[in-house]
């Protein structure tokens, strides 16, 4: 009897600058729990437009069909265009990933689907709902990471270019940043994988010629020990090509992390965020600007060629506030540093904007109502030369480099 066919598809779209390409991390873990049972492909609609999306799709004959949607910009036209096809087709389909489950309202009007097409939350603890041969696994443990199989069900340009492949130690976060939906979408409480699951799958996705990986926990180092017992599990192995990256909490950074981070070629991002005690009380960080401070001069101790990550336009900031971490962060001038003018908006942040500034920002931003958006665009431009020169990275999200949704 033949197999029954799954179709996956992710609506990430986001494969060039200010965006970084990547994996499909959370399409490969569905496709790696159902692809013994069932006959699946993965689609990624930065490789289609929709004419080739529509003769690629009624080539495959799906009888089911899942949409991921990882951010609310990816909740586009080409998506909806994309859904629209697919509803028209009769069989079973049902649309999920962080933006449907933060934006569950949004994905149902836009995308024009019933609330019952709609799944939220974390897929894997939900599987029997749709798939009824496949159990739930609650247990972090029971599910299975993706390996080199998936190879054989998606595009064979994804190993071809430079992206960095997920790879998932723990899942939850038991802290509440304003702005990220992790700690709503898998849980507040941390369920950790055995460190020699972990480090076999990186071997194992490292002997398929995956060579560049990001730790996709919310905060790798956090609990501290475990991710220092990581780390020195992968130093044992030999590894040569291998680049790993993370964000890094700045509170648990000590002398043996950073002689551990050189050793296994660790590229880290210090999620600061704020580097006041008012933008990281905005943002709802769960760290003090005093640890801030303290790690930052461990890092420098220890030689580490950091990414400072700043988010600018926290609520409550105004433009003499943001004007004040800049100038700190020139005098600070940290290795390399990632500032983003604005965060993507969620619920929570759009209950903050209220209407004040919307007219001004791209759909699914957020910057303080506080800020004149002319005014911070005309100062960030001031600054241009000299983050240049310091090969320091700006995004600015106020500008609108994203489409507003028809």
């Amino acid at each position: 009897m033949a197999k029954k066919k799954v179709l996956i598809i992710s609506a990430n779209e986001c494969s060039k600058a200010p965006f970084y390409p990547i994996y499909p991390t959370g399409e490969l873990y569905i496709a790696k729990q159902l692809e013994s049972k069932f006959q699946v492909r993965i689609m990624n609609l930065e490789f289609y437009n929709i004419s080739q999306f529509q003769r690629d799709f009624k080539q495959f004959q799906a009888d089911i069909t899942l949409f991921s949607v990882r951010n609310k910009i990816n909740i586009t036209p080409k998506l909806r265009s994309a859904v629209t096809y697919v509803k028209k087709q009769k069989k079973p389909f049902f649309v999920g990933g962080t933006a449907a489950t933060l934006f569950r309202k949004l994905a149902e009007e836009y995308l024009e689907i019933p609330p019952k097409q709609i799944i939220t939350g974390e897929f894997e603890s939900l599987m029997h709902q749709i798939f009824p041969g496949i159990p739930n696994a609650n247990n972090i443990e029971k599910v299975s990471m993706p390996d080199g199989s998936f190879l054989n069900y998606t595009e064979k340009e994804l190993i071809n270019r430079d992206r960095e492949f997920g790879i998932e130690c723990k899942r939850g976060c038991p802290f509440n940043c304003i702005y990220c939906g992790n700690h709503l979408f898998s849980g507040k409480k941390i369920r950790k994988r055995k460190i020699s699951t972990v480090v076999k799958n990186i071997c194992d996705l490292y002997s398929h010629g995956i060579s560049n990986f990001f730790f996709v926990d919310a905060i790798f180092n956090y609990p501290r020990n475990y991710s220092y017992g990581v780390c020195v599990a992968l130093s044992k192995k030999n590894l040569p090509r291998a680049n790993f990256n993370a964000f890094i909490y700045p509170s648990n950074i000590g002398s043996r992390e950073c002689e551990i981070w050189k050793k296994i070629n660790l590229r880290i991002t210090l999620g600061a965020d704020g580097l006041s005690e008012k933008s990281l009380r905005g943002w709802n960080k769960p760290f003090t600007h005093k640890e801030l401070l303290s790690s930052l001069k461990i890092l420098k101790k220890n030689r580490i060629n950091y990414v400072l990550s700043l988010m600018l336009g926290s609520p409550g900031q105004t433009i003499s506030d943001i004007k004040k971490e800049l100038n700190f962060l020139e005098k600070i001038n940290p290795p390399r540093a990632s500032i983003v003018v604005g965060a993507f908006s969620n619920p929570e942040l759009d209950a903050i904007a209220g209407e004040k500034n919307k007219k001004d920002l791209p759909e699914g931003v957020f910057i303080s109502p506080l800020v004149n958006i002319k005014e911070l665009n005309k100062y960030i431009n001031s600054k241009r030369n000299l983050y240049e020169k310091r090969k320091w990275s700006v995004v600015n999200l106020t500008k609108k480099i994203i489409k507003k949704q028809k």
